[in-house]
């Protein structure tokens, strides 16, 4: 009986370890997806955005911190924000209602405070740039946490398939 209770025992930290190990692996898959797509995103203006990784033994979070996050992820204006290819959460709106409906009419730019970012422009009055002013149609939806879940989805299932062959 000793000996069955011990090699539950032996089994059971194993589990605890292994879940700990892959729920790591996941959410560094994840982190590394979301990190290179916001890093790569069009956005007109400065992208503030941080990814990183919560963990708390068998769970684990990959959270993007940042004023820019919906902009990136979802799109903005009409123009150019449509698209998301999954779900959008509640209190996301379609692109063109937010704020003072700037964006909101098809391929008429609109004036924002900041940097022109590598989908804006600068705004220039009598042939001199304004600093601190820029122009933009909007910026397509990135979709970086849409897609870095997707590649932890792609993991779990080759990960089961491997281990039920």
């Amino acid at each position: 009986m000793r000996n069955a209770i011990a090699a539950l025992e032996k089994m059971q930290t194993r589990l605890k370890t292994g879940s700990a190990a892959l729920t790591q692996k996941l959410a560094e898959a994840g982190q590394e997806e979301a990190n290179y797509r916001f890093a790569n995103a069009r956005y007109a203006g400065t992208n503030d955005v941080v990814v990183y990784t919560e963990t708390d033994g068998a769970n684990a979070s990959v959270v993007a911190e940042g004023k820019t996050v919906a902009f990136i992820e979802f799109g903005a204006g009409v123009t150019r924000g449509g698209g998301y290819p999954g779900k959008k959460p509640a209190g996301v709106l379609e692109p063109g209602q937010y704020g003072q409906g700037k964006g909101a009419f098809k391929n008429e730019p609109w004036v924002y405070n900041g940097e022109p970012g590598n989908e804006g422009w600068p705004v220039t009055r009598r042939g001199k740039v304004r600093a601190g002013k820029a122009m933009t149609l909007g910026n397509p939806p990135n979709a970086a946490m849409y897609h870095a879940s997707g590649v932890i989805r792609e993991i779990i299932t080759e990960t089961a398939k491997e281990a039920f062959k």
